[in-house]
């Protein structure tokens, strides 16, 4: 592994946002060095995707690679609460591109060849283990390779920390801050042969999901608590 002594910029984190972070960098011409602490693909629950999504594709040049991959396409949302469905579709707000349901692990790994492919230089299996900002000086940012006891530094003019709920720098400084309306649990799983909801309401079987596209359905629940029930969300991406 040849980790260069020194670059521009320093990105720790090789999700989406590290990756389009170092395409961008690179575009302007900076010298860029990501260090992501797993591999590629690596499995990440799937994710919906807006249609204003592929302004930032075009701005990172990955639209064509997003394309060919062909992701289900997605109409807009059905929304069931209290017993009242309600429908919004995309295409009434003026997009003419589809909303996505990517699969996690393609997505991530797209962006991150993409950012490679850019210039960027990608160190997968590498954990930045901390941070030293020297005062607003030369930055040094330490890393260890997996697998090793040893760890090694690499100096920047900047660091930017995209390591998503590790939050290397925050956790490091004390500055990482709970958001108390976010402190819950989520409950996902997989399912064969259901059905999903398209724009107008009806179900389709899994075949259909081409050539119909899906919505994201919402709906409430009544889930009983100590002191009576309460309304819990429950959101299923069916694709």
């Amino acid at each position: 592994m040849d980790i260069p002594r020194e670059c521009d910029v320093v990105v720790i984190g090789g999700g989406p946002s590290g990756s389009t972070a170092a395409t961008l960098l690179r575009q302007k011409g900076y010298d860029v060095v990501l260090l992501e602490k797993h591999r590629h693909p690596r499995y990440v629950v799937g994710e919906s995707l807006i249609p204003h999504f592929w302004k930032y594709a075009d701005i990172l040049g990955v639209t064509k690679k997003m394309e060919e991959e062909a992701f289900i396409k997605k109409a807009g949302g059905t929304h069931a609460w209290h017993g009242v469905i309600r429908q919004l579709a995309f295409a009434d707000f003026g997009y003419t591109r589809p909303a996505l349901h990517v699969e996690r692990d393609r997505f991530d790994q797209i962006l991150l060849e993409h950012s490679r492919e850019q210039g960027a230089q990608v160190f997968e299996d590498v954990s930045a283990t901390k941070v030293d900002l020297n005062g607003g000086e030369r930055v040094t940012v330490s890393y260890r390779a997996a697998g090793d006891e040893a760890t090694d530094k690499i100096a920047c003019r900047f660091v930017i920390d995209a390591s998503g709920q590790a939050a290397v720098i925050a956790k490091q400084l004390g500055m990482r801050v709970m958001d108390e309306g976010f402190r819950f649990m989520s409950v996902w799983g997989y399912f064969t042969g259901s059905k999903y909801v398209a724009a107008g309401g009806r179900a389709h079987t899994f075949d259909h999901v081409r050539e119909i596209p899906p919505t994201t359905f919402i709906s409430s629940a009544e889930a009983g608590t100590a002191s009576g029930s309460a309304i819990r969300w429950t959101r299923t991406s069916i694709w």
